[in-house]
């Protein structure tokens, strides 16, 4: 014999107990889902699956059932799907519209229609439900998808949507277009649920027949901007968002979604904003939050997106993506500290001094593996990139910029025009600190870098040491002195 499925809330469910104890009386094998679900099975796609293959459904009608989500939807899915549900009234609430067009039983009287409610499963049993049965022993049948009116399929669709059943609510919401071409709500619905779907070009046409039919419903225009989004029509998708929020200042999705393609379009601090307002009308938008990590673990403000992340996660602590998100940033902040403390060296020299820069780059050695530094030169250009790019590029992020001087240094225009010119702008806007290493003997009297501290010691050339390790070594030390010196007590921008 086939199964009766029992929907109730489980405050009741010592109630649900005598009536499935009295319906097992009578021979019939009973449907609930703390009992008869499977160990690891999918419980949303068994429990649809019970809803089908059984002869009605019963549900336990209380304030706090009516306003279950769960029990909703099993009373709807069994509703939509043709099978018989059968009220059981336990307590005085108001009816669903749905439930108040079927005949309930009610259970709130001392004296309980017990025997009428088994006349009911042994009609359902031995005979196909028709409208011909006696009015008194029967329900409101469920009319077919034939019959169906428009009311039934927009709350269908509404149903499936909640459940991300996204086909079925795109079907219902079809049918609801069919039976009344001018419905705007029918084609919001079906917008949504064709976004869901990434089908992005006729959740387009979709919104934009809503708005058609009715301009001011801030939510089609949110899927529009949604839609043109997935197509890459960015500027029309701002648009769209913005419209959506002029129509309704309070509209946190249309907010979240703007703020999430600014931050695609790298337009980071407008996304900030946007989410900043949509938590200021809601701060239990885990989404907002989320949003707002994102953000921020981009501009590589990792303590700031750590704090977002964990509000996010305080108010959703089972979304799996978010801990990942978090747990990424919380790498990122540890690399970030890691380079951080490593000082950036831009070398400005002349080729034809190239054995000589190779020989100090040796003495930085040490520097360089203590992870103290990150020297670079031209020699590091990357092949089939612009190279003088790469040179401004790396000239504008260094903090310590060594300029070796020669007389082919000086005699150089790119050098001592454009690299020397741009390393002490940045050195007297505190930018950088730039050192001067005399490598071979000229005249550098009144040159620009003439009232800087010139290494090595004295401004000996390092070709007149008797030892050019020992002018190598004498440099590295000033190096270092320099490091000490920004670290400790200058801070460069």
């Amino acid at each position: 014999m086939a199964h009766v499925f029992i929907a109730y809330q489980h405050e009741d469910a010592d109630f649900a107990e005598n009536l499935i104890h009295r319906i097992q009386k009578e021979g019939y094998k009973t449907w609930v889902d703390n009992i008869s679900l499977r160990v690891g099975a999918d419980w949303r796609a068994e429990i649809d699956q019970a809803i089908k293959d059984a002869i009605a459904l019963v549900v336990i009608v209380t304030p706090e059932a009516k306003a279950s989500e769960y029990v909703t939807y099993e009373w709807a899915f069994a509703w939509g799907s043709g099978v018989k549900v059968i009220p059981v009234l336990l307590k005085s609430t108001p009816l669903h519209p749905r439930l108040g067009a079927l005949q309930y039983l009610d259970f709130t009287d001392r004296i309980r229609p017990w025997d009428r409610l088994l006349r009911l499963l042994n009609n359902a049993t031995h005979a196909p439900f028709s409208s011909q049965t006696p009015e008194h022993d029967t329900l409101t049948p469920f009319p077919s998808p034939l019959h169906k009116t428009k009311s039934a399929w927009l709350d269908r669709g509404k149903i499936f949507l909640g459940r991300n059943d996204n086909e079925e609510a795109l079907e219902s919401y079809k049918q609801a277009i069919f039976l009344d071409p001018n419905d705007a709500s029918a084609y919001l619905g079906k917008s949504e649920a064709l976004n869901k779907l990434d089908r992005y070009q006729e959740a387009l046409k979709a919104s934009e027949q809503v708005i058609n039919l009715d301009p001011n419903i801030a939510s089609a225009w949110n899927n529009k901007g949604y839609a043109s989004e997935g197509l890459k029509q960015y500027n029309e998708a701002l648009n769209a968002y913005d419209q959506a929020i002029c129509l309704n200042s309070n509209y946190t999705d249309a907010k979240r979604n703007k703020g999430s393609l600014l931050r695609k379009l790298k337009r980071h601090n407008e996304a900030l904003i946007i989410y900043k307002q949509a938590l200021h009308i809601n701060p239990n938008d885990t989404y907002a939050w989320k949003g707002q990590g994102d953000t921020l673990r981009e501009l590589k403000r990792y303590t700031e997106a750590l704090e977002a992340y964990d509000q996010a996660i305080r108010l959703n602590p089972r979304d799996t993506q978010i801990y990942k998100d978090r747990d990424k940033t919380l790498e990122d902040l540890d690399n970030y500290k890691k380079q951080s403390e490593k000082l950036d060296i831009f070398v400005s020299y002349s080729h034809k001094d190239k054995v000589l820069r190779d020989e100090l780059a040796n003495h930085m050695s040490t520097l360089r593996r203590q992870d103290i530094i990150r020297d670079w030169y031209d020699g590091d250009i990357i092949p089939g990139t612009k190279w003088d790019q790469q040179i401004f590029d790396h000239l504008k992020t260094a903090k310590i910029i060594l300029i070796l001087i020669s007389s082919d240094f000086i005699a150089s225009d790119f050098c001592y025009s454009i690299e020397m010119k741009q390393a002490l702008d940045r050195h007297n806007n505190n930018e950088a600190r730039v050192i001067p290493i005399l490598l071979r003997p000229t005249d550098w009297e009144g040159a620009p870098f003439d009232k800087l501290q010139i290494l090595p010691n004295q401004a000996k050339a390092v070709t007149r040491w008797n030892s050019p390790d020992d002018a190598f070594e004498d440099i590295v030390k000033g190096i270092k002195r320099v490091i000490r010196d920004l670290k400790e007590n200058i801070e460069i921008s």
